[in-house]
């Protein structure tokens, strides 16, 4: 019978040898093959690894033996800019943020520096540093420029008349910035810039302009549209009332300091202050707040006015700068979803005026009325406990009767350690 003769192992092609040198290699040399780049070298030399490389092999070069390319660049360019860890936004703050390590200087470099310099004896002598929960109240570390100074009415409008009326006017004032944009050089981009509050002079003053339209386009006087708009937007004005803070509060130091000493002459240094406040009036302080009107107040303008200014047509521009005036006047803000449909002043005034939502569902139902003719039904404004039910029947003062002859807390543990089977079964306690 033909017997098939023992065959030797496979290997790749590139490493077969034509005859096996011995049955059994030994262990140096494949550890001389695996610790060598001869594997890389006969993968390239051999026929199979010039098919697959054309040139040099990527990778054939040990990476740690291979120097960095040469640079012609100088030292100092070569050398590593020393980087701050801190985030650019609080670099760039104006905020005085805390020190993150605050060192002591010794007590010979203090001599050293100052001649004058006593070392303390005793712990009333040492200098009292405030702690890191007080940094924002000490002096020089929070100052007005960094006071929130809201943009919008805190208290928000819901009357329809007193809407109107603020719609009236922010109508008015955008017209006439429009109108004097080409010839007033600060009424330049009144669009996205932040019009002045104007006291409730100022507000009657706007609400009598004359507001004339025609074929849905509206315009506004030429002498009121000159006056309302220097009114919210011209800089000397800004500046006459930036004086006029200065100068009162120039006059309020005086009269400080000499107010022991002089008191006659605080009297006539008051009265400066008050002359200069009636001769700069260009702008009314009015410290954010709008001019304030009644429902009352509102609807007997809205008589006076032609029902006819509310089909006026406004563009996107126009209704841009009317939401964002009533937005700071009423502090409503309707939503650019809804602002994209509204064609004319009345559906803006459709929009703005909205009845807020209460804050509690149960309010909102006791308002509707929806549960009062069903007889066994009754509404809350707030979750009912154990104790709320007991005491609607009538067994709550015979519970607590009964707790107090066995001295048990009426309410809460009294000291009491909670329960134990539960911490043994969570395996805090044994």
């Amino acid at each position: 019978m033909a017997r098939i003769s023992r065959m030797r192992r496979l290997a790749s092609l590139p490493f077969a040898s034509p005859t096996p040198s011995s049955t059994r290699p030994s262990l140096a040399a494949c550890r001389t093959a695996i610790s060598t780049p001869n594997t890389t070298r006969a993968a390239s030399t051999g026929w199979l690894g010039k098919k697959i490389w054309k040139g040099e092999p990527s990778g054939s070069k040990d990476a740690h033996t291979q120097l960095a390319a040469p640079s012609n660049l100088p030292d100092e360019a070569l050398e590593r800019l020393p980087t701050d860890s801190l985030p650019e936004a609080t670099l760039r703050s104006r905020l005085a943020l805390p020190p993150k390590l605050i060192e002591v200087t010794p007590e010979e470099d203090v001599a050293a520096d100052d001649a004058t310099y006593v070392p303390a004896t005793d712990i009333s002598e040492l200098v009292e540093t405030s702690p890191f929960s007080t940094w924002w109240d000490q002096p020089g570390h929070w100052g007005e420029e960094s006071e929130f100074k809201g943009f919008a009415s805190v208290e928000k409008v819901t009357d329809k008349s007193v809407m109107e009326v603020y719609l009236r006017q922010a109508t008015i004032e955008a017209l006439s910035l429009r109108q004097q944009q080409d010839s007033l050089p600060s009424a330049a981009g009144w669009v996205t810039k932040k019009w002045r509050e104007v006291s409730r002079s100022d507000l009657d003053q706007t609400l009598a302009a004359e507001l004339v339209i025609q074929n849905g386009q509206a315009s506004v006087g030429l002498w009121d549209a000159a006056l309302i708009a220097q009114r919210l937007v011209v800089k000397e004005a800004k500046a006459k009332a930036k004086a006029k803070a200065e100068a009162k509060a120039k006059a309020e130091a005086e009269a400080k300091a000499k107010a022991e000493a002089e008191a006659e002459a605080e009297a006539e240094v008051q009265g400066e202050a008050e002359s200069v406040e009636v001769q700069i009036y260009e702008v009314a302080e009015t410290n954010g707040v709008a001019a304030m009107i009644t429902p009352e107040e509102a609807r007997e303008m809205a008589k006076a006015w032609d029902a006819s200014w509310k089909d006026l047509v406004v563009d996107e521009q126009l209704k841009f700068a009317i939401r964002k005036r009533i937005f700071q006047t009423t502090g409503v803000l309707v939503p650019d979803a809804r602002l994209g449909a509204a064609r004319t002043i009345k559906h803006i005034l459709t929009l703005a005026v909205k009845k807020p939502m209460p804050p509690k569902l149960a309010t909102l139902l006791e308002e509707r009325g929806v549960f009062k003719e069903l007889s066994n039904f009754k509404l809350h404004s707030r979750k009912l406990g154990p104790i709320d039910r007991e005491t609607a029947v009538g067994r709550w003062k015979v519970i607590e009767e009964e707790l107090q002859k066995r001295n048990l807390p009426v309410t809460g543990t009294a000291g009491l350690p909670p329960n134990k089977e539960r911490q043994r079964m969570e395996g805090k306690f044994v």
